[in-house]
């Protein structure tokens, strides 16, 4: 006999997502929830922290083909004015990966119009430096309207990576038999 899920039991991740051990608020993906098909259950989203060597959140086994970096609109002022460099050397790192994105958790508007008062960083600087970069690193950015849909963009960002690298997994070994 099959058991029929309630439609308030949690569906559990088939994957753990990673989050960096130096993110001083992450992301704890409590809000996730399915599709309609799954009558929007919530998501159980099995998560670990550990030093990550590129970004801010992985999945568990693939760390050296996913990434998301993450940043709130001071930390993103803040790294492209004081931390530039580094920030650069980790598009350098995130470019190596299959896949990996900047996820902002303020939109375009935001951080162009009011930017963080204690940043002398001119709102033009971030706006170009995002352009040029994705293209240079091809490391796209993404801009949320605010913290929960950076925090869901990332989980879908990381759950999508997971199904296709499952799909492109079946899709070898059925041309391989």
């Amino acid at each position: 006999m099959v058991r029929k899920s309630s439609p308030t039991e949690p569906i559990v991740t088939p994957f753990t997502i990673v989050y960096d051990d130096r993110e001083g608020l992450p992301f704890r993906f409590e809000s996730i929830k399915a599709d309609a098909d799954q009558h929007h259950r919530p998501i159980a989203v099995q998560r670990k922290m550990r030093r990550l060597a590129t970004g801010d959140y992985s999945l568990e086994g693939f760390e050296q083909l996913v990434c998301v970096e993450r940043k709130s609109i001071d930390d993103l002022f803040c790294t492209l004015g004081q931390g530039r460099e580094r920030f650069e050397e980790e598009h350098r790192r995130m470019a190596q990966l299959r896949t990996a994105c900047v996820v902002i958790e303020s939109p375009w508007d935001e951080i162009i119009n009011n930017p963080p008062i204690r940043s002398s960083l001119n709102p033009k600087t971030v706006w170009r430096t995002a352009v040029s970069w994705s293209i240079r690193y091809s490391v796209p950015w993404y801009a949320m309207p605010n913290r929960a849909a950076a925090e869901s963009w990332t989980y879908r960002f990381l759950e999508m990576f997971y199904r296709h690298h499952l799909h492109q997994q079946k899709r070898t070994k059925g041309t391989s038999t």
